[in-house]
């Protein structure tokens, strides 16, 4: 129920050759007070659909505050530790109305659900950083600057940077003992052997 529409870089030919790019999502979620949504007995929000477009955006939003979900944290488990995901919650509870009881005794539910939201989003923010500005530079200097975003920290993506470089490290490793395991494998020289009946 929740659309994916974070960054879309859409592009078009303005006057003079020059492409303009959309650009981040700006918050527009409860502007003016807590939102009314309808909600279907899992906790998924189901209406009015320009309203979940809008929660689901700020969701995005909010997985990429560097405040609270840093890209310096390895694993997003890391985050019930800490109170970064209660903080997270209590932000997207504050612009939820809550004055309906069917929607208030949703609240366990819809709370997972929006937890699981920001870990996929955070974890995909991620992974467009990743592929954006590590991997285009993944052998050079030049990885460790900061990306021109101020979504991020520039302390959080040097670290960022170094655990990819020791997960890149720990994957080469891996690969250099599979390779080495299977040379020492003994071949056994009959399983070419045709085994027919004479």
């Amino acid at each position: 129920m929740f659309h994916q529409q974070d960054d879309v870089n859409v592009s078009s030919e303005a006057p003079g050759g020059i492409k303009k790019h959309r650009g981040p999502n700006q918050k527009n979620w409860a502007m003016e007070g807590r939102e009314k949504l309808l909600w279907n007995r899992f906790g998924l929000p189901k209406g009015p659909r320009l309203k979940v477009a809008r929660f689901s955006r700020f969701l995005g939003i909010l997985a990429k505050d560097f405040t609270l979900f840093p890209i310096s944290t390895p694993d997003y488990r890391h985050f019930n530790a800490s109170d970064n995901l209660e903080r997270a919650w209590n932000r997207v509870k504050e612009t939820i109305d809550w004055s309906n009881p069917w929607v208030a005794s949703l609240e366990g539910k819809i709370k997972k659900r929006v937890k699981s939201k920001l870990n996929e989003r955070w974890k995909q923010w991620k992974s467009e950083l990743r592929k954006k500005w590590y991997k285009p530079f993944m052998n050079t200097p030049r990885r460790f600057q900061k990306p021109n975003d101020d979504r991020v920290n520039e302390r959080q993506w040097k670290i960022f940077v170094a655990n990819m470089d020791k997960k890149k490290h720990q994957n080469s490793k891996h690969q250099q003992k599979k390779s080495v395991s299977k040379e020492d494998e003994p071949i056994n020289r009959d399983s070419n052997i045709c085994k027919c009946r004479s």
